[in-house]
């Protein structure tokens, strides 16, 4: 029984390039602690999920072709030097006004289109299929029409705890945890949300998901 820490099955990730793609999936994991160098800190995030209609594969022969998809977890935050605000204003082709910045819908872009540049990080001896830009898609290029199902998940208007647990392929359990491990979970179901352990931590996050 010889043992080894490689895998003999070769994980397949999405090619480097600029592709069409549609927001299918927005979920609000909430407030969790994460540790990065060294430094312990608490984060609002949510999670935005893509498909790349244009390049499809059988992942399950009983759902033939289907498009990849691509997720990016951002801080719920539009400050100026925050992530997700020039990620918004690439993808609308406009900035976001200080007024916006109060208080934008963010539901409002789930099914819209745009162009994912998606490029290739490497940890290690392993290679991740990233989300590197967003742009508005060009004049001409069409997107086809959406395969997957929206789904959006938050805290107040589309709070709903069966969901998160029942659409599995749209929250793996992994992400099902860190949601559970969050200040706005716990303070939803009655358990004490002032303190989050080093064990409500959860760091094993994929990249890219087949559908």
């Amino acid at each position: 029984m010889i043992l080894s820490n490689s895998s003999s099955v070769k994980r397949e990730i999405i090619p480097s390039g600029s592709y069409p793609a549609r927001c299918i999936s927005m979920i609000d994991i909430g407030t969790i602690l994460t540790e990065y160098q060294g430094q312990k800190k608490s984060r609002t995030l949510i999670r935005l999920k893509f498909e790349l209609p244009t390049l499809t594969k059988v992942f399950n022969p009983e759902k033939g072709e289907q498009p990849y998809v691509i997720e990016r977890q951002f801080t719920k935050s539009l400050h100026e030097k925050s992530t997700l605000l020039p990620f918004l204003n690439n993808w609308r082709g406009k900035a976001l006004t200080q007024d916006d910045c109060q208080a934008f819908d963010l539901s409002k872009l789930l099914g819209a289109e745009c162009m994912l540049s998606i490029v290739h990080n490497s940890v290690g001896d392993k290679t991740y299929a990233n989300i590197g830009g967003i742009s508005t898609l060009p004049k001409g290029l069409e997107c086809p029409s959406q395969f997957n199902h929206s789904f959006i998940w938050d805290y107040n208007d589309n709070y709903n705890p069966d969901a998160i647990t029942t659409v599995n392929d749209l929250v793996p359990s992994w992400l099902q945890e860190t949601i559970k491990s969050s200040s706005e979970w716990r303070m939803k179901n009655g358990i004490n949300a002032e303190t989050i352990s080093d064990n409500d931590m959860n760091n094993d996050e994929p990249n890219d998901l087949p559908f």
